[in-house]
């Protein structure tokens, strides 16, 4: 309940980059147990990643402004 709690304040990204490295950690100790299950654990991983990454663009997208017009009316906005 706790751990539901202080998720809650984190930020999505932070939420995901613990999620990555949760099922990778798990991963890892499945590998020498049960290979199936730790390349099941692998996949989750890379889709949390991708997730992660898309993020990551969204975030970017608008620090990367390549019209002039639109870059000077964001600043304009910001000022």
């Amino acid at each position: 309940m706790i751990n539901w709690i202080l998720s809650f304040f984190k930020s999505k990204k932070q939420n995901l980059v613990d999620k990555y490295d949760r099922l990778l950690n798990e991963s890892h100790k499945l590998s020498t147990i049960n290979r199936t299950a730790s390349d099941e654990k692998a996949a989750q991983a890379n889709d949390v990643l991708k997730q992660l990454d898309e993020l990551l663009q969204e975030e970017d997208k608008d620090k990367y402004i390549d019209d002039p017009i639109e870059r000077a009316k964001k600043q304009g906005n910001q000022s």
